[in-house]
Order: structure tokens, then sequence, then C-alpha cells
């Protein structure tokens, strides 16, 4: 099984030529030392006795084994690309040669001895890479035996992880890997990155940057934005304080007692107002007092004085007296109880004394005091 980056998904807009061009002469230059070791070893190889000046240079083209030229290929293939179209070409080439340099004096102090690879050059990109992409995903892929899954990490847990490991292998000292170059090239690149940034000469205003600075610089302000939001509310919630402080306290309101609403009032112990007949008593549930309506006046259809009986009156003219109509003449002649002639008579209610017209036939009638709502019944003739 084996883990291997493949690409990172941060947007180039430029062509990364620089990068490509380091990709490529550092594969010929490899092959060619392998096969002309004798001549090209002392111009590729540094901190041998047989070294030259040169080598301070040449060491960064030159690999021991097929794993290490892939291994730093790709990983100057995928950091390459993005710090190279990000610094253009000829600051990136600058950045690359001088980490370069730096990583090589460091190994010479840490463990001096001949050295060949560029991966503290490599190193240093990747430390540039951390300050300009913290939250970029770098795209894995793993060898197993039947299928190559994928997955994607932070860039910035991938890179200090590396990091972590780097500082672990110098401090033990096992193997033959060049940690102190591999250390001394990630601080210079994230170094030189941080002092670009800082004076603005590397921009990161296209679509999808964040450096690192204005990823702590967006957190601060975040916090500084909290801090202000909540020193306003307290405010407010003071000065709410206050203004409650201030105010009258308001009236208590007791509760209803259900069994005291069904009670009446005493009027010896409350306050009692009266008006219209409506009485409201204070402290104790409100009883209202309605009075009976007044009886309405009734309608009235003026028909002459006859002075004639009942049973002198003729049918047709019973039915032109109102039933509603006030005393006259001939009401008063009426006889108390009815006429056998069919018609209408007046009938005096046994219930309320009111007097109503009931329409009788010879088999007798029945009707409806307009008073008190009582049935009264004529018996027949």
């Amino acid at each position: 099984m084996g883990l291997v980056p493949y690409a990172v998904d941060t947007p180039l807009f430029r062509y990364p030529v620089a990068n490509y061009a380091l990709v490529c002469v550092t594969v010929l230059s490899t092959f060619l030392l392998w096969a002309n070791p004798r001549d090209l070893a002392p111009y590729m190889i540094v901190g041998a006795p047989f070294s030259s000046s040169v080598s301070w240079v040449g060491y960064m083209f030159a690999h021991g084994g097929w794993l290490h030229l892939v291994g730093n290929m790709i990983f100057l293939y995928v950091f390459g690309n993005a710090v190279c179209a990000k610094m253009g070409d000829g600051r990136y080439l600058s950045l690359y040669f001088a980490g370069g340099l730096v990583a090589a004096a460091a190994q010479s102090v840490v463990a001096p001895g001949a050295m060949v690879g560029a991966s503290g050059a490599i190193n240093a990109v990747v430390g540039a890479y951390l300050l300009l992409f913290p939250r970029h995903r770098v795209r894995y892929f793993i060898f197993l035996l039947f299928r190559i899954p994928t997955f994607a990490l932070p860039s910035y847990f991938v890179i200090l992880t590396w990091f972590a490991f780097d500082v672990w292998g110098a401090l033990s000292g096992e193997g033959r890997i060049a940690y102190g170059a591999h250390i001394g090239g990630f601080l210079f690149g994230a170094g030189v990155m941080a002092v670009l940034l800082k004076r603005g000469w590397v921009e990161t205003n296209d679509v999808g940057d964040e450096s690192l600075f204005q990823a702590f610089e967006r957190k601060r302000s975040r916090k500084r934005e909290i801090a202000d939001y909540q020193a306003r509310l307290s405010a407010k919630r003071a000065t709410a304080s206050a203004i409650r402080e201030q105010e009258p306290p308001a009236p208590r309101v007791d509760p209803v007692d259900p069994a005291a609403a069904a009670l009446p009032a005493e009027s010896s112990a409350h306050e009692n107002h009266e008006d219209d007949g409506v009485s409201l008593v204070f402290g104790d549930p409100i009883v209202v007092a309605v009075p009976p309506p007044s009886p309405e006046p009734q309608p009235t259809t003026d028909v002459p004085a006859t002075g004639q009986n009942a049973a002198d009156i003729p049918a047709s003219r019973w039915n032109q007296i109102s039933p509603m109509q006030t005393e006259t003449a001939a009401d008063t002649a009426l006889p108390p109880v009815r006429s056998a002639m069919e018609g209408r008579v007046r009938v005096s209610c046994e219930h309320c004394g009111h007097d109503t017209m009931i329409a009788v036939r010879p088999g007798g009638g029945q009707g409806i005091c307009s008073s008190c709502w009582q049935t009264i019944s004529v018996p027949p003739s």
C-alpha cells in the first residue's frame, strides 16, 4: 500500500513555466549523473571532499535512486505549480534556489557529509504554499491490490504533519535522510513568504485565496465583532434595567375567585358606583344588575266609537279592529268574554289582566296574551 499526493485544489491563474522547467531539468540531470558519475559527481554532490563550489547548486538536480527522484518530482509538481503561478516565474526560481542553498547549509551544520537531492529546495516551496493556501485541500490516492481510492485533506494538516515527522527524525537521528535540509528549507520558504505577504509583494486577491495571515486576521476580526456585540448587548440590558427601576410599580391584580364570583357584592365592605341601573363593585368580581325592559308603546288603529254592543257589530267590521288598539267607546261596550257571532272579541287575561283581542267562532277560540304571552282560551258558545 502506498499513499501518494497527486493534486491540490488551488486554481492556477497563470501557466507555471518555471516549475515545469525545473522538473524536466532535474530528471534529465539525474539521468546524466547516473550515466557518467565519475565526471559529474564533483559538480552534483555537495559536502564531499571532492566537491566543487558549483555543487551547492548542482546537488539540487541530482538524486540517489528512482524512489528518491519520483517522490521529489511528485511533491515539486503538486505544490510547485500553485506557488509558481502565484509568485511568478522569476521570484519562484529565486525562492527555489535560495531555499536549496539554505537547506544545504543547515544540513552541513547539523550532520556534515555528502548530500544530493532537491528535498531542501522543495521543502522551501512547501513552506511557502502553507502560508499562501492553508485552507486548500491536498488530494491523495492509495495503491491497493484491486482498486485505487482517493481522498483529500486540508493542506495545513498535511504539511504540518510532514514537518513534525522531519523534526522527530532529526531528533532521533535515524535513517540516511537529510532532515536538517528539510527543516532548514521549510523554515526559509515560510519565512520568505511571510515577509512577502506582509509587505504586499504577493497578492492574494484571486478567487478562493486566503493566506495564513488573512485567516488569522479574519478570526481576530470575528472575535472583535463578537466582543463588540456582547458589549452593546450588555449596555442595552443595563439601560433597560435602569429604566425599569425608575418606572413606578404596576398595580397589583388579585386573581379572580370563582366561588366569590357567584356571591353578591356587599355594599358595606366595598365602594359601589351606580349609573343607570348598573352596579360596579371594586375589589370583587363585577356584578351587573340589568333593569327589566320597559314595555314598548303599542300601535293603535283608530276605530270610531259606535256605542253598539258586540252582538250588533257585523263580522266584517271586527276584521278592521287592531288587536293593539286603545280603548274606545266600542271597546267599553264589549262583554268580558266574547260574542256568539263569528269575529273578534276582547278578552281579559286571567294571568296579567291585560285585554287582548282574540278571533272566535261558534266552536270557541284560542289566542296569546300580548303582554305575558300566556295562552287564553274561549269556551264554545
